[in-house]
């Protein structure tokens, strides 16, 4: 077993499973291109620098379970069909996942991100988000493109963010947290479906009129939105 190492990355290899990595601190980890590879286990606890996954498992799909993971600098995760990190508390910078495989994702402790973004892109199989005590982002938030995804209702604690939201897609019920406010002067919100429903109230009090527009994806209500901006 690997017990201490400061870079590590596995690549184009014909491996199966990689559960020998026993490191609990590192800086960087970099799965790619491994086209066999359908399990990674580890009981990494911190990663200072970026856990990069990508590319893995074609065809065949790859599960990645890291129990013990508190806290990462930055994580970008793609073609998984689950990524399980039940302890993960903090992300120093961003989160992405984009193309993966997974039907949910779940971060059951992650309370915040410090200075980076969440990102949820081109996930074709996502149906289910969940982020129970999520309370702040540093960077801002991009759900688009998750075709079986209908439903945000994701993050119920989450009371200040530090960019820019965008959801896009054919969600048809956004479900904002309990403070809004903190979230209004950054939204866009960008639904391919003209049925979706979004409680969240239009940037800078627009009028009523607008404001159903808005709620209703009408391309007038959202370029009112788009125009509010960042405030």
């Amino acid at each position: 077993p690997l017990s201490k190492a400061d870079e590590v990355a596995i690549s184009d290899t014909f491996t199966s499973r990689v559960d020998m990595i026993n490191v609990t601190t590192i800086r960087s980890l970099d799965i790619n291109n491994n086209k066999r590879l359908t399990s990674f286990v580890s009981a990494l606890q911190t990663v200072t620098g970026a856990l990069k996954i990508s590319a893995n498992g074609i065809g065949l799909g790859l599960e990645v379970e890291l129990p013990n993971l508190i806290w990462a600098n930055e994580l970008a995760i793609a073609n998984v069909t689950t990524f399980d990190v039940p302890s993960l508390r903090v992300v120093n910078g961003s989160a992405r996942f984009d193309s993966n495989f997974f039907e949910s994702f779940i971060a059951p402790n992650l309370t915040h991100t410090e200075k980076g973004d969440i990102s949820f892109v081109g996930n074709g199989a996502l149906t289910n988000l969940s982020f129970p005590v999520l309370t702040e982002l540093g960077g801002g938030l991009l759900i688009a493109n998750n075709t079986e995804l209908e439903e945000i209702d994701a993050f119920p604690k989450l009371r200040k963010v530090g960019g820019a939201v965008k959801l896009r897609g054919s969600f048809k019920e956004y479900v904002p947290p309990p403070s809004p406010k903190n979230l209004t002067k950054h939204s866009i919100l960008q639904p391919t479906d003209f049925r979706v429903q979004c409680r969240l109230p239009l940037p800078g009090g627009r009028p009523r009129r607008l404001r159903r527009l808005f709620d209703r994806g009408h391309p007038q209500g959202l370029r009112q939105a788009e125009r509010a901006g960042p405030g």
